[in-house]
């Protein structure tokens, strides 16, 4: 009983003036578990994409497509916003991490600054190895391309007193986002080998502002797309399964308008005579 009642007032929403506000906020719930998920960011935005459409069409049954449309279009820009919001906290927030190799160990800082700050890289290494150059590398990550790829090096120097690898002088004249990595090369047995550490966030050098603006609309753009590719499937296949029925009214329409005569003497009939009256012969079904 419980059940059937509730799927009596879901079915009864669609009537409502509030039915979209609903829909919509009913997709932003479900689609905020996949947003503060560590899913990737493409998968999340296709799905979020199929449940602005289906959450109002399949769960709530609303058959008008305007209506699912409105509420798929709100659902995505509260749920691009809401995860905008939630990224740039994640990027803002990050604490300088020590990186390490097999031979050495980095640190960068500070983190965040802007194309005038100078950032500092350092580097300690194994005495055992016979250091050729050390380096520091910035790998430009885009907030709207994830594949576009730019590295930056700079030459680390060795300060024998404090026996590190260090440069003071790392500037960005781009506000972007980067990642970082240590490198060294070093010889073995007149062999010269590299070595790499793991990477690491930052340093950024862009403003929150223009941060935001590149992450909303990378979080906008694909699901948008998306949704926008859907809801026309959606309309096209409604318009075609709405001909199909408007056409098999009419050919019934039509079949009940076609005119019926005696077989006996030709007389014109209606489909309500059950005897000629023209020669009295009984009509046969």
């Amino acid at each position: 009983m419980k059940a059937e009642s509730i799927t009596e007032a879901v079915e009864n929403l669609k009537d409502k003036p509030y039915a979209v506000p609903i829909y919509s906020l009913t997709v932003v719930a479900v689609s905020l578990l996949l947003v503060l998920g560590r899913m990737d960011l493409c998968l999340v935005n296709i799905i979020i994409a199929i449940l602005a459409v289906l959450i109002p069409y399949k769960f709530y049954k609303e058959k008008n497509i305007k209506k699912v449309f409105y509420a798929g279009a709100l659902a995505l820009l509260l749920v691009a916003f809401v995860g905008t919001g939630y990224h740039l906290n994640v990027i803002y927030s990050q604490e300088n991490i020590i990186i390490e190799s097999e031979h050495m160990e980095g640190e960068l800082e500070p983190l965040y600054g802007d194309t005038t700050t100078l950032f500092e890289g350092t580097v300690r290494v194994d005495e055992s190895i016979d250091v050729n150059q050390v380096f520091i590398n910035l790998t430009f990550q885009s907030t709207v391309d994830p594949f576009e790829e730019e590295i930056k090096s700079y030459r680390l120097e060795y300060l024998p007193e404090e026996g590190i690898y260090q440069n003071s002088s790392i500037i960005t004249d781009q506000e972007i986002m980067f990642n970082h990595y240590f490198s060294m090369n070093y010889s073995v047995e007149n062999e010269t080998v590299w070595e790499e550490t793991e990477r690491s966030f930052g340093p950024v050098t862009l403003s929150k502002g223009n941060a935001f603006a590149s992450i909303l609309l990378l979080r906008m753009v694909s699901p948008f797309i998306s949704f926008g590719l859907i809801i026309g499937l959606l309309w096209w296949l409604k318009r075609m399964r709405s001909s199909r029925d408007v056409g098999k009214e009419e050919l019934k329409k039509k079949d009940s308008e076609l005119d019926y005569y005696c077989e006996t003497c030709g007389k014109d009939l209606t489909a309500e005579d059950e005897v000629c009256p023209g020669c009295g012969e009984l009509i046969e079904e």
